[in-house]
């Protein structure tokens, strides 16, 4: 991301890369080099890479030709074949690769990338040169900074043991660099404290506001017997468990979840907590949920046993109480021929409707008996809340598990416990708007009341610089889109499309409303224009005319009258033309001319002669100065009297047409209609004179 601050810094960064290129580029790697040097002396530098390309891919040929195609903007060419490069023996070579892709892959989008090779190029500790360059870079330390968050937050909410040590990897790099370069930075010295600590996984404790939403024993329970419903797909009723919560907001959050299971997909109500008080849990909906889960109710299922009398078992358990249920399943459980797989279904049932019926005592009993790690989601977050046993000590390492993993330590912070790590404010915690910022500036790493602060100052202040960090941690939020459309807009003014392209693709077009969706509809179709997807286009454009066409100044609305008329679209088109026409005063007297051009035109194209006639007389009549659209209005006006049958008019506007236009083509194309006429006019008086032409009778 941050692709429109990076284009200011193109010379700088290839500067501080290519300086270590001078030594290491020695004319005898190249073969041709005379050839290579005339392309060079002419300034021919993209067939020059082309040369380059075709000769064995040395170390040298790979920087050269990265320099030059950086040098002429092919950004992605650049950053694959540095990417693509295996590292250099030569250390010299290694880090020129290093810096040379850190330029390539920021100019190219990759923030992520382009942070871990500086850190690797610099080195612990970046010598004065080197650190000083980097505070340069456009957007930095902040940028920086927001990339070491993200990987933070992925590391400490990661199943995959392997990956999380890629991502450890790139932590303390990058931890050691910006220490070195930013000494003394209260961001470094948190980031330090946060990842030594996240490295033992804490046990799970209460942790509640002082000020804000406080759950008590009853609440939890109330939350335990929700997640035991939850377990057995029965939704409806876990909703009504959460009656005895105590907090209505609480109360919401967890009927929000419950509905979020119903509709498969997060429906939580952020409006609703912000307006009680909660930024963190308003930041939660808003921004963070959308890229958790899954919110499939089926992902949340005790599984069925496989018993051969499972059904009838089944339908018992439908009408059964849940005490009564827990001793159905627990004489099935005295069945000695059961296998393992069974009778561990069965306790996770057991273990359900023991939550459900709010007996947490023999809940315990029968989780005792299992593989925690083995227990559906609902059944693992009840044993962590009770056991005081973390989220992450209790998923196995597949990808489905880390959705699962971090969806549960939000919502175990949301039942007032540590899950998210002592760096983070407890989520009900009540914040006053005036509060947001500052309490957002003494926690920098955490993430719900980060998107609170951004939200704040983006409302009070909206920047390209604010918008930059907003838009790449937190696309999928609110002011994320808003964000994203910002930036969206200013590169399409700057002719960047793909950068509008890449920010438009980020965000999630249902967080958008009022001006800020319609500035996402302007920018959204100015970029299919750009892209030549004009059906895409049109339909974007329709519903920005639709919900608001003062967004589009009177020559883009024509611009749309045409683009509907190449799509064949001739009643919108005449909607908007008929529109502005209506509104002529507004209008410059070319645009008049063109604009009631045009409505004939449609009026034609839709059958509609004696309409379009009409049009195209007035602007031939009352637009002579307007040459091209009074002389090509005559020709289109002769044509239709010459199809109905009336030849003589049509042969006193051709004969203009022949002497008003300035274009031979016209010209010429009038004077051939205008002898077609004549002669068919000569051959009609010839056959009549041979018949004998008689004036019609009257009827009457």
């Amino acid at each position: 991301m941050h692709l429109s601050s990076t284009r200011l810094a193109t010379s700088a960064a290839l500067l501080f890369a290519a300086a270590f290129l001078l030594i290491l580029l020695p004319c005898s790697a190249f073969a041709n080099q005379d050839f290579i040097q005339w392309l060079s002396k002419h300034g021919i530098h993209e067939i020059v890479e082309r040369e380059l390309a075709q000769d064995e891919q040395t170390p040298e040929i790979v920087l050269e030709r990265a320099k030059l195609l950086l040098g002429s903007g092919q950004l992605k060419e650049a950053y694959t074949i540095l990417r693509d490069a295996a590292p250099f023996a030569d250390a010299s070579q290694e880090r020129a690769r290093l810096l040379l892709f850190a330029v390539a892959a920021r100019r190219a989008g990759s923030l992520s990338e382009a942070v871990f090779a500086w850190s690797l190029a610099l080195g612990a500790p970046p010598n004065k040169a080197d650190a000083e360059n980097l505070r340069q870079e456009p957007g930095f330390p902040d940028a920086f900074e927001d990339v070491w968050r993200q990987w933070y937050w992925q590391y400490t909410r990661m199943v995959d043991r392997d990956l999380a040590f890629a991502v450890l990897t790139r932590l303390n790099a990058s931890l050691n660099t910006g220490r070195a370069v930013w000494p003394g930075s209260p961001f470094w010295d948190a980031a330090a404290v946060a990842l030594r600590e996240s490295r033992d996984v804490p046990r799970l404790v209460d942790h509640q506001p002082a000020m804000g939403a406080r759950l008590s024993d009853d609440d939890r329970k109330a939350i335990s017997s929700f997640l035991g419903f939850a377990a057995l797909g029965r939704l409806r009723e876990a909703r009504a468990a959460l009656t005895p919560v105590s907090d209505p907001t609480v109360r919401r959050f967890f009927t929000d979840l419950a509905d979020s299971l119903i509709a498969k997909a997060p429906r939580f109500t952020a409006a609703a907590y912000s307006q009680a008080g909660y930024p963190l849990a308003s930041a939660f909906a808003d921004g963070i949920a959308a890229g958790l889960g899954p919110y499939s109710p089926e992902a949340w299922q005790v599984r069925e046993p496989r018993l051969v009398n499972w059904p009838e078992i089944r339908g018992r358990l439908a009408v059964a109480t849940p005490e009564s249920a827990m001793d159905i399943i627990e004489r099935e459980l005295d069945n000695a021929g059961l296998d393992p797989l069974t009778t561990e279904r069965l306790r996770h049932l057991a273990t359900a409707q023991a939550l459900a019926a709010g007996d947490l005592e023999r809940a315990a009993a029968y989780l005792a008996e299992v593989d925690q790690k083995r227990l559906p989601l609902p059944l693992k977050l009840h044993f962590s809340f009770s056991s005081g046993q973390h989220p992450r000590l209790l998923f196995e390492q597949n990808a489905e598990d880390s959705g699962f993993l971090e969806l549960s330590c939000w919502l175990a912070a949301a039942a007032g416990y540590s899950a998210l790590g002592r760096e983070t404010l407890p989520f009900w915690s009540a914040l006053a708007p005036d509060d947001v910022e500052l309490e957002s500036a003494s926690r920098p790493l955490d993430q719900a009341l980060l998107l609170a602060g951004f939200d704040a100052a983006f409302a009070r202040a909206p920047s390209s610089t604010l918008a930059r960090r907003v838009g790449y941690l937190f696309p999928l939020s609110t002011t994320g889109a808003a964000a994203l459309v910002l930036l969206a807009n200013e590169a399409g003014s700057a002719g960047a499309v793909e950068a509008a392209a890449t920010y438009l693709g980020r965000l999630d077009p249902g967080k958008l409303h009022g001006p800020v969706r319609l500035d996402w509809l302007k920018a959204k179709g100015a970029l299919e224009i750009e892209l030549g997807l004009e059906r895409e286009a049109l339909a974007t454009y329709s519903t920005l005319y639709r919900e608001d066409r003062a967004r589009l100044l009177p020559l883009q609305r024509l611009k749309l009258a045409l683009l509907a008329q190449r799509m064949g679209n001739h009643g919108f088109a005449r909607e908007i033309l008929g529109e502005l026409w209506s509104h002529k005063e507004a209008l410059t007297e070319a645009e008049q001319a063109e604009t009631l051009f045009w409505l004939a035109e449609s009026a034609e194209a839709m059958g509609e002669d004696n309409e379009a006639l009409h049009a195209y007389l007035r602007v031939a009549w009352g637009y002579p100065a307007q040459n091209i659209w009074a002389v090509t209005a005559m020709y289109r006006a002769a044509l239709i009297l010459e199809n109905s049958g009336r030849g003589e008019a049509a042969r006193g506007l051709l004969k203009i047409v022949i002497a008003n236009s300035d274009r031979a083509s016209q010209k010429e194309q009038a004077e051939q209609r205008l002898k077609q006429i004549e002669e068919r006019s000569r051959a009609a008086a010839r056959s009549g004179a041979r018949n004998g032409q008689k004036r019609p009778e009257a009827l009457f």
